[in-house]
């Protein structure tokens, strides 16, 4: 299998999304599933719940409950017979919301990956950028797959960072979407 990205010893394989080391085949973590980690997740069970009895609700009665569930986050199915809701009529527009849910996300990947594709392609377009508005001045050096940081004045449309613990307990990479140098100074 060949990485799509390497820059010393960080090999980095877009398709599983996955960072790893030439030397010893052992993994890095990525910054954003380590940041992910310290995030709450997105509770898809509790909002397709809310969403779901505020859609099967007249809005009058919804205000009512809304504090709750939202101070909560808690949705008790139990609340279905007391507001004389039908278990199954619920289920069914909780399942359609979690399908609509589902069709968002992959919607706002692909767009997402598309926006950062055509940025990226940008700087391929031409060899030569001129950033005289970001006052820095000169011709730098965009090239396709390269990550030496060798150029005096080079632009890196995304690039390949990594970072490992003394003891190599902790190994994390990531990529830094956009890196300018002009000479001793980096720009990200």
């Amino acid at each position: 299998m060949k990485p799509d990205k390497v820059n010393g010893n960080v090999m980095y394989y877009d398709d599983e999304h996955v960072y790893v080391d030439a030397k010893d085949n052992s993994k890095y973590i990525s910054v954003t599933t380590l940041i992910h980690r310290y995030t709450h997740e997105f509770d898809s069970e509790f909002w397709s719940s809310y969403k779901a009895l505020e859609a099967l609700m007249c809005e009058e009665e919804f205000q009512i409950i809304k504090k709750t569930l939202l101070s909560t986050k808690k949705f008790n199915p139990v609340i279905l017979n007391k507001l004389g809701i039908d278990k199954e009529v619920f289920n069914d527009k909780k399942e359609e919301i979690l399908v609509s849910y589902e069709e968002e996300k992959v919607k706002s990947c692909a767009r997402g990956t598309a926006i950062h594709k055509e940025f990226e392609d940008k700087y391929y377009e031409c060899n030569e950028h001129d950033f005289g508005n970001y006052g820095l001045s000169g011709n730098f050096t965009c090239k396709r797959d390269y990550y030496e940081l060798d150029l005096d004045k080079g632009v890196y449309p995304e690039y390949l960072i990594s970072k490992s613990s003394e003891d190599n307990i902790l190994k994390v990479a990531g990529q830094i979407d956009l890196l300018i140098k002009d000479g001793k100074d980096l720009y990200i």
